[in-house]
C-alpha cells in the first residue's frame, strides 16, 4: 500500500509537466516518461490497460513522443507543439488532433508505410519524416520553414514558396524543384541521381555530400557564404569548371574533403 501511495502522489505531482513520453509494446504495456523541459524524469509510469492511454488527458502537454503505439484513437490536444511518431500505426489519421503543431517528426520502419501531409498543418514550422513513402504534401503548409527528408519515396514535391531549409538525405529522386524561391539552406548527402542544383538565388548556405554526379555548380547562387564539397572519389582535384570561385564574391568558407578555402 505504501508502493501505490507513493506512486499515486508522483503521478499527480507531475500532471503539469510538459512533455511526455509513451512506449507501447507487443505486451499491451505504456510506459511514461516525464519531463521537464530539456530535462529528463526518471520516474516511469506502467499502465496495462491500453484504454488508459487512450484516456489519458494530453491537454497539459506541449511535446509528445511516441513509440509502436496506434494513433487511431489519440484524443484532440490543442497544446501540443511538437509530436514525434517512431514506427507507429494510423498516422494519416491523427493530424487533424493537433491543430497548433509546429514540429512534426516521422519514424518508419517500412519504406512501403504511405504518407499523407494534410492541409489543415498550416501551422507547422518544422517537418522530418523518415523512410515513408511520401503521396502528398499539401501545397498549403505556408508557414513551413524546415523539410527534411531521409530515405523516402516522393514522387511531386510539394510549391513550398516560404521553404528556408531542405535536407535531403540518401533521396532517390532525379532532382530538385526550382520553385523553392526563399531557401537559404540546402543539404544533399548520397543524392546519386540527382545531376544538377536550381538557382536559388538566396541560397546562403550549401552542403553536399556523396552526390557522385552532380558535375558543376550553377554561377547564379550569387549570395552562397558557405559551401562544403565531399567526395573522396576526388582526392584533391575539383573538375574543371565545377566551382569558378570569382563568380561567389559573397563566399566566406569553401570546404572540399579534408581541405578549407577562408575568404
Amino acid at each position: 500500500m505504501k508502493n501505490n501511495k507513493k506512486y499515486k502522489n508522483k503521478y499527480n505531482n507531475k500532471q503539469n509537466k510538459q512533455l511526455i513520453k509513451i512506449n507501447y509494446n507487443k505486451n499491451y504495456k505504456i510506459n511514461i516518461k516525464y519531463y521537464k523541459p530539456n530535462i529528463k524524469i526518471n520516474n516511469k509510469f506502467t499502465f496495462y490497460n491500453i484504454y488508459s492511454f487512450l484516456n489519458y488527458d494530453f491537454s497539459f502537454l506541449e511535446k509528445l513522443i511516441l513509440n509502436n503505439c496506434d494513433c487511431y484513437n489519440i484524443p484532440l490536444s490543442i497544446h501540443i507543439k511538437e509530436l514525434n511518431l517512431f514506427n507507429c500505426l494510423n498516422v494519416n489519421k491523427c493530424f487533424n488532433k493537433f491543430p497548433n503543431l509546429k514540429i512534426l517528426s516521422l519514424y518508419s520502419k517500412n519504406l512501403n508505410d504511405n504518407l499523407y501531409i494534410p492541409f489543415y498543418l498550416y501551422n507547422i514550422e518544422e517537418l522530418y519524416i523518415f523512410n515513408y513513402d511520401i503521396k502528398f504534401i499539401s501545397n498549403y503548409l505556408i508557414n513551413l520553414k524546415s523539410l527534411s527528408l531521409n530515405n523516402c519515396k516522393i514522387i511531386n514535391f510539394p510549391k513550398l514558396y516560404n521553404l528556408l531549409y531542405l535536407n535531403l538525405f540518401d533521396m532517390n529522386i532525379n532532382f530538385i524543384p526550382n520553385y523553392f524561391f526563399n531557401l537559404n539552406k540546402l543539404y544533399l548527402y548520397n543524392c546519386n541521381n540527382i545531376s544538377f542544383i536550381p538557382s536559388f538565388i538566396n541560397l546562403k548556405y550549401l552542403y553536399i555530400n556523396s552526390c557522385l554526379n552532380i558535375k558543376s555548380i550553377p554561377k547564379t547562387l550569387i549570395n552562397l557564404k558557405y559551401f562544403k564539397y565531399i567526395n573522396y572519389y576526388l582526392l584533391d582535384k575539383l573538375p574543371n569548371n565545377f566551382f569558378p570561385f570569382y563568380n561567389f564574391i559573397n563566399l566566406k568558407k569553401f570546404f572540399f574533403n579534408d581541405f578549407i578555402f577562408i575568404n
